[in-house]
């Protein structure tokens, strides 16, 4: 199992496009729960994030604050570039 998630799959799960194909995403997905459960993904553009997949993960996650730092709510990195046909998009502070 790597830290890492591989540049294809990181870039897929942060575009807008790869969700209209859901046979595409959710075999993405399936691939990040089985080989990258717990990952850092590294996109162009963004700040590096980690992607926890699975169910047993995220709760664990949840309910640690006291390991686990979230800040303020949900946070899956900064787009550094300009932000065209992303629905939520956001640029950091």
């Amino acid at each position: 199992m790597s830290l890492e998630m591989p540049a294809e799959l990181a870039a897929l799960i942060v575009d807008p496009a790869g969700y209209a194909n859901s046979q595409q995403i959710y075999s993405a997905f399936a691939e990040i729960r089985r080989d990258y459960p717990l990952a850092k993904a590294k996109v162009e553009d963004f700040d590096p994030f980690w992607v926890a997949s699975r169910h047993v993960d995220v709760k664990t996650i949840e309910t640690r604050p006291d390991v686990f730092l979230n800040g303020a709510g949900v946070w899956i990195g900064v787009q550094k570039g300009p932000v065209s046909g992303a629905i939520g998009a956001q640029k950091g502070p």
